[in-house]
């Protein structure tokens, strides 16, 4: 049917090749949770997380080319560049194939990268392990925070928390010189450079980001970016961007310091299994189903409509 080839697959996605200089990403409905893959599919899943990564990057590219444009987003995102290719999969073109089923509404084009070695965190508000890090010892990733910060506190402004890129397992915090040293091996010669500039984007990203979607009710209090570099030597933003599978996205509505936040994710899913032992193994109701892909057809809504 065509010259695209399977060259990767994760829990989720999918990555194809025409050995071009192109690649496309194929974003599944299947579902994980605490690392594993559920037998369950979550119906349009895929197409939420896909249109969602596509618009930021669209808004993104846009602000980046422009200095004048009033909505914030365009404030720091001078000269970001993102490996997101806008195509329409259209029958008679190269890219057919990703216009049916299953692919449908689930594909991106991207344009190849060799990715940096490690995944670039930023936080913005305080939860997860960064809590569990800052009870202990007043640190975030070795970053240290005022007192009195409480689960669910805005942070005095957002922190770059990178990590490995691990095969298996999870990921570890590393310290920015680390980065640097990483990257380097990777890329001889240009470990500082793009050390620098994927902490700098990732950070300007996140905070207009961030202004954007609280402006429309919903509080990314972190997220995770990739990036890797082109044939033409340039560093681009790739992977899924600001989705809720990528992100941790609360209702504004509501947010209050000091206790657990109503989210945009599969922590429906999360909750459910933790209070049924066992029940990864099986088929999920339904009604987790339906609520589920409301929570994600919600967020995009929110963030777009």
């Amino acid at each position: 049917m065509s010259d695209w080839k399977l060259l990767k697959a994760g829990k989720i996605r999918e990555v194809y090749t025409n050995d071009t200089d192109e690649l496309v990403f194929y974003t599944s409905d299947k579902i994980s949770a605490f690392d594993k893959v559920l037998p369950t599919f979550i119906p349009g899943k895929g197409q939420v997380l896909t249109e969602m990564s596509a618009r930021w990057c669209e808004r993104i590219t846009h602000a980046a080319g422009s200095a004048t444009l009033a909505d914030p987003l365009s404030q720091n995102l001078g000269g970001i560049k993102v490996a997101y290719i806008p195509c329409e999969f259209q029958p008679g073109t190269p890219y057919a194939m990703f216009g049916k089923m299953p692919f449908i509404g689930r594909a991106t084009l991207m344009k190849r990268l060799d990715m940096l070695p490690i995944e670039c965190i930023v936080r913005g508000y305080l939860t997860g392990s960064g809590l569990k890090s800052y009870r202990s010892s007043g640190k975030v990733c070795g970053i240290e925070l005022p007192s009195g910060l409480k689960e669910a506190s805005k942070l005095p402004e957002a922190i770059y928390t990178p990590t490995t890129k691990a095969d298996s397992g999870h990921d570890e915090h590393i310290s920015y010189a680390t980065t640097i040293r990483l990257i380097e091996t990777a890329f001889p010669g240009r470990g500082e450079e793009l050390a620098k500039k994927a902490r700098d984007w990732s950070l300007a990203i996140y905070r207009e980001a961030e202004k954007y979607a609280r402006e429309r009710g919903i509080v990314i209090a972190d997220t995770k970016f990739e990036f890797g570099v082109g044939g033409d030597g340039e560093l681009y933003l790739a992977d899924e961007v600001l989705t809720p599978d990528s992100s941790r996205f609360w209702s504004l509505d509501g947010y209050q310091e000091s206790r657990s936040q109503q989210s945009f994710d599969k922590q429906i899913v999360r909750d459910f299994l933790v209070s049924h032992p066992g029940a990864e193994k099986r088929p999920l109701p339904q009604a987790i189903v339906d609520k589920t892909i409301r929570r994600y057809k919600t967020a995009y809504e929110m963030l777009f409509s």
